[in-house]
């Protein structure tokens, strides 16, 4: 894209996760996965796509703490 989203968005997980960002892997979009992509314009695609991303990584932590405790508790 040219902007550093894709390096951005692979920051946002390597931190969040507490990883190198070069164990991090991400996908160009694919019209496949996801039909209607908004455009990239300015640092709207940064603060959509990473705010997306932070919310995406909220929910996996939560679903990762509850299996765990489940786990810990068999």
């Amino acid at each position: 894209m040219g902007q550093g989203l894709m390096t951005k968005l692979a920051l946002i997980s390597a931190n969040e996760f507490g990883l190198d960002i070069k164990d991090i892997k991400l996908s160009s979009t694919d019209t496949e996965k996801v039909a209607n992509t908004s455009a990239s314009a300015a640092s709207a695609t940064t603060d959509l796509n990473g705010g997306a991303k932070l919310n995406a990584i909220y929910n996996i932590k939560l679903e990762l703490n509850e299996f765990i405790k489940k786990k810990i508790q068999n």
